[in-house]
């Protein structure tokens, strides 16, 4: 298993467990306010790692026009 698998697994997981960490807590009639803060924080990272991965739709035209 290369890097580039290992990191976007690490992102997958990130969010899965952010997310079903709060939900789950979100579900339960007492809730613990720091698991619900573990959770969203998970789930903000792994969403942060995800979004800084995909290239932005105008950089290949900012990078053509800077080439001219």
């Amino acid at each position: 298993m290369n890097r580039n698998q290992l990191v976007k697994i690490l992102r997958i997981l990130f969010i899965v467990t952010g997310a079903g960490l709060l939900v789950y807590e979100l579900a339960k009639p007492s809730k613990n306010y720091y698991f619900q803060a573990i959770g969203l924080s998970l789930l903000m990272i792994g969403l942060f790692l995800v979004n800084i991965s995909i290239p932005h739709k105008n950089q290949d035209d900012n990078q053509s026009n800077s080439e001219e």
